[in-house]
């Protein structure tokens, strides 16, 4: 009983880290598309350099509106020039002025489908693991 208690523990903890996976993936395709799909770059100012050097955020203005944004140096277009002050252009969605990034990532519609219809699927196997009827927890 207790080692089945230890698997049910481990699946849920499995279906936690998928499911979470699956949010911070959906996410950033919307934020991608949406950029990708009406952007237009605006002047930001960089207001934080991250402590391990790789991330930094960013502030700039849509309509009179303030807004931040963050960015990774190795993943970003901008490259290690960054430092606190530095000004550089971002991309910004003109529906969605929340949404920023500061490189534009154009993905083909299909890449995400795919990716979430592989997460769903392993997250509905370990979903349907954990409730299956038939298992029982009396001992044999």
């Amino acid at each position: 009983m207790e080692k089945m208690n230890q698997s049910k523990t481990g699946m849920v903890a499995l279906a936690l880290f998928v499911g979470v996976i699956i949010v911070s993936s959906l996410y950033q395709y919307r934020k991608d598309f949406w950029i990708a799909y009406d952007w237009k770059q605006v002047l930001a100012i960089i207001i934080v350099n991250g402590s391990h050097q790789n991330d930094f955020v960013y502030e700039y203005e849509v309509n009179g509106i303030q807004y931040n944004g963050d960015g990774q140096k190795r993943v970003d277009s901008l490259g290690s020039n960054i430092h606190i002050g530095s000004h550089a252009l971002v991309f910004v969605s003109t529906s969605h002025p929340w949404l920023s990034s500061p490189s534009l990532k154009i993905i083909p519609p299909w890449e995400p489908l795919v990716a979430m219809l592989i997460l769903f699927s392993i997250e509905f196997y370990i979903l349907k693991e954990l409730i299956r009827p038939g298992r029982s927890a009396q001992p044999s």
